[in-house]
């Protein structure tokens, strides 16, 4: 059997492409919520999936993040920043 262990396959290369391209889809995404009101920015990502919000909430400024928070209800926001927590 042959292996190559230094050069990255093609798999490889093309997890790490869809990586890039859905880090810059989400970086766009929370330039779009930084943007909104954050009461209106609320209203939409508590309708994202856990993990999508969650993601965006992570990538925004610290404050930016609290205003939309405190515009989720509270089981909510308990839920999304457990999440948070958990990831860090």
């Amino acid at each position: 059997m042959f292996w190559v262990c230094c050069a990255p396959s093609t798999f490889e290369r093309d997890i790490e492409s869809k990586k890039t391209q859905d880090d810059a889809l989400l970086d766009k995404a929370v330039s779009f919520y930084a943007k909104m009101d954050a009461a209106t920015a609320a209203q939409s990502i508590n309708q994202l999936e856990t993990k999508v919000a969650v993601s965006i909430l992570m990538r925004m400024k610290e404050k930016q993040a609290a205003d939309v928070l405190s515009n989720i209800p509270p089981d909510q926001s308990a839920k999304l920043i457990a999440e948070i927590a958990k990831k860090k």
